[in-house]
């Protein structure tokens, strides 16, 4: 849930910071292409849900394949990026957004706090990778390359979004 809270913290507010500041329209007029600028607000969304993730895992518990944590928090951490960007991309107002925001993550909150009551038949595929690395100590292989599959289409989802969205504005 770290991830999923601190993901969906940065990248959003930045590009509705832009979009409200009308900077966003100035930016995309200078060489900077939608594809940069969808990595450079991701890679910041990034930074604060991948560290806070470490931080708050390695506190808490020092897995013993500590390599394959930091890769599937790696890759979940740009996923929530992208996925949290997609919101900033589609919401006009912060209110708004997390007015729509705050629900869904409650519902996954809720759904991720049942499966633990429920033999751990984690819903999320990051929920069950970090499960089967740090509880089960096995290689998630099927969950890292969904995330990373997941990762790669979010990225390409919110540029062509982005692009729709400035085009018809």
């Amino acid at each position: 849930m770290t991830l999923i809270m601190t993901g969906f913290i940065g990248a959003p507010i930045a590009i509705l910071y832009e979009k409200e500041e009308n900077m966003l329209q100035s930016l995309l007029l200078s060489p900077l292409t939608y594809k940069k600028l969808i990595i450079e607000k991701a890679v910041f969304g990034f930074i604060i849900s991948f560290s806070a993730s470490l931080l708050f895992l390695l506190f808490t518990v020092v897995p013993a394949n500590i390599v394959g944590v930091i890769v599937i928090l790696f890759f979940s951490s740009f996923l929530f990026s992208f996925i949290a960007l997609l919101f900033g991309i589609l919401f006009s107002e912060m209110e708004t957004m997390f007015g729509f925001l705050i629900p869904l993550l409650l519902i996954i909150l809720f759904a991720e706090i049942n499966s633990s009551f429920n033999n751990y038949n984690l819903q999320l595929p990051v929920s069950r990778a970090l499960y089967k690395l740090v509880v089960v100590n096995e290689i998630p292989l099927f969950e890292g390359s969904m995330i990373l599959v997941l990762c790669i289409l979010m990225a390409l989802v919110d540029g062509y979004i982005l692009r729709r969205t400035l085009r018809r504005n």
